[in-house]
């Protein structure tokens, strides 16, 4: 995070002082036996808005009144998608939560939650089938199904929750949506390759138009489509040597005028994900 903010320090020395400060902070090593490798290991997502995971997380006002946190994620880009506070949450709240989501990126192919009534209450139920969600319930009294949102429960408690004092609701959704913003927009992550959720969602989308331009150029050759050299003919009053409107392209100029529009698309592509990325955070900075 120092080098991103143009710092040049040396690693070595900053874990040092940052452990001889106390900063650090202690994570606890789940206890390992037989039966963890038995475990059938689920399928991880492949791409952003593919498998999201839902959760609740439990703090309290400064007088003791109970304060529940809805917490939302999508499990690709490790993105926060909202926290919901409140001091009691019922279904048809998560519910809401989910369609209030929804219409600003779209629904998930699934969702992991636990077996909380929260989550098998009718309208979440009905909210999922309507939509082609799947519920992937995880299974009783292992929390290590839904591993994705207990791993970000327990940062948001340390580094969040357990490190403010709330003064009023309105306090606590204040701070918890100020932390949330700073995990998407400036924390990254080591198993993102050190990008932060928010730059790890936006280069996926450029991979995926990427590979769906390619696939569209090779599907065209295939089927007689650009790549075709009976089917492309020179523009109208466009003459190229001795060539005449109506006569095909050479292979070389196919090959030219291919490698120009795919340049061209992936560029106006590049441009898309940025006013994507950008819609998002304004969207999530309104709507949080």
């Amino acid at each position: 995070m120092l080098r991103r903010k143009g710092w040049l320090v040396n690693h070595k020395r900053v874990y040092r002082l940052y452990r001889q400060d106390g900063l650090s902070l202690r994570l606890k090593k789940p206890r390992r036996n037989i039966s963890a490798g038995d475990r059938v290991r689920q399928p991880a997502a492949a791409a952003p808005n593919e498998m999201w995971s839902m959760d609740f997380v439990s703090s309290a006002l400064f007088d003791g009144r109970r304060l529940r946190a809805l917490t939302a994620v999508d499990t690709y880009p490790r993105e926060a998608l909202a926290i919901d506070v409140d001091q009691g949450i019922k279904g048809e709240q998560v519910f809401k939560a989910m369609a209030r989501i929804a219409g600003t990126r779209g629904s998930p192919k699934g969702i992991r939650v636990d077996n909380g009534p929260e989550f098998i209450s009718k309208a979440l139920d009905r909210w999922a089938y309507e939509n082609g969600v799947t519920l992937d319930f995880s299974r009783p009294g292992k929390p290590t199904g839904n591993a994705f949102v207990e791993s970000f429960n327990g940062r948001l408690r340390d580094e969040c929750l357990n490190a403010h004092w709330f003064l009023s609701l309105a306090d606590a959704r204040a701070k918890i949506e100020a932390w949330r913003s700073l995990y998407n927009e400036s924390w990254p992550h080591t198993s993102l390759g050190w990008l932060t959720p928010n730059e790890y969602a936006a280069a996926a989308t450029l991979r995926a138009a990427e590979r769906s331009l390619d696939s569209h150029l090779q599907a065209g050759g295939k089927s007689g489509g650009p790549s075709n050299t009976n089917s492309l003919c020179l523009p109208l009053n466009e003459k190229r040597g001795s060539r005449q409107y109506g006569r095909p392209y050479d292979p070389e100029d196919l090959a030219e005028l291919a490698a120009k529009r795919r340049v061209a698309v992936i560029a106006r592509l590049r441009v898309a994900a940025k006013i994507a990325a950008a819609k998002w955070k304004s969207l999530a900075a309104g709507t949080g």
